[in-house]
């Protein structure tokens, strides 16, 4: 996905309308110069890429990255190939050392994302009470 389009993407993501991300830039543009940089009549020179994502409040390596949902990520790629020696004669010693494994890496997300986000809105009410 090419820079131009990414850009759509993360308009289209943000609801912010074509003016407002030309209000937003630094120097200001016009509607029609967005417009115009969407459509590919004018071009986006690597100087705009930078307030561009400010505007949008996004990293400039955004319109690099590959979006999340197109990156296999290290847990499908592992679930993935244990599917496959499930089904290829894993001993049972084997299996119970994945299913440790992996409930193992269940709970450190699990607990990376209550220090990062809190406990569950359901968590917060019962502490409350």
């Amino acid at each position: 996905m090419g820079v131009r389009q990414r850009l759509a993407q993360f308009l289209a993501e943000s609801g912010m309308s074509q003016a407002e991300l030309g209000r937003r830039l630094d120097p200001p543009e016009s509607r029609d110069w967005v417009s115009k940089s969407l459509r590919g009549a004018l071009s986006i020179d690597a100087d705009d890429i930078p307030r561009i994502a400010a505007a949008l409040g996004l990293s400039p390596c955004a319109f690099f990255e590959e979006p999340r949902a197109e990156r296999a990520s290290y847990t499908d790629i592992f679930a993935r190939a244990m599917a496959q020696s499930w089904q290829g004669g894993m001993t049972a010693a084997d299996r119970q050392f994945f299913t440790d494994l992996m409930d193992t890496m269940r709970r450190y997300r699990d607990s990376v994302a209550r220090e990062e986000h809190g406990p569950p809105a359901a968590a917060q009410g019962e502490s409350a009470s």
